[in-house]
C-alpha cells in the first residue's frame, strides 16, 4: 500500500509538471512544419530562427538544413502558418509557396544567395 501511494504521488508530482512547462496565457500551443527550399548555409539557418524566434508567441523555431524544413512551436492565439511564411519571405527565404522578399534576398551574405 505505501508503494501505491508513493507512485500516485509521483504520478501526479509528473503531470503537473508536465502542464506547468507551456506559458501562462499562451494558449494552445501549435506546430508547424514549413518548407524552406532556398535555405543553404548555418547563416540562413541562423536568420531564419531569428526571425522566427523574434514574433510574439513564438517558442520554438529549428531548421533542419538537410531536409530543408523548419518546425516551429507558437501560440496559436498569437500567429498563424501564414504569418509564420510571411516572416520567412520577409528575411529573403521561400516558405512553402510564399515567394520570398527580393530586396530582403539582397540583403543576404552572399553564401545565402
Amino acid at each position: 500500500m505505501k508503494h501505491l501511494i508513493i507512485l500516485f504521488a509521483a504520478l501526479t508530482f509528473t503531470i503537473g509538471c508536465q502542464k506547468s512547462e507551456l506559458p501562462k496565457g499562451e494558449g494552445q500551443i501549435a506546430t508547424a512544419s514549413i518548407e524552406v527550399k532556398t535555405v543553404k548555409c548555418d547563416m540562413c539557418v541562423e536568420t531564419i530562427t531569428k526571425t522566427l524566434m523574434h514574433l510574439d508567441g513564438v517558442q520554438n523555431a529549428s531548421v533542419d538544413l538537410e531536409k530543408k524544413v523548419v518546425a516551429v512551436q507558437f501560440a496559436a492565439s498569437k500567429q498563424t502558418v501564414v504569418t509564420l511564411e510571411s516572416a520567412i519571405a520577409g528575411a529573403g527565404y521561400d516558405a512553402n509557396s510564399v515567394q520570398r522578399d527580393e530586396a530582403a534576398y539582397k540583403q543576404l551574405p552572399e553564401c545565402c544567395q
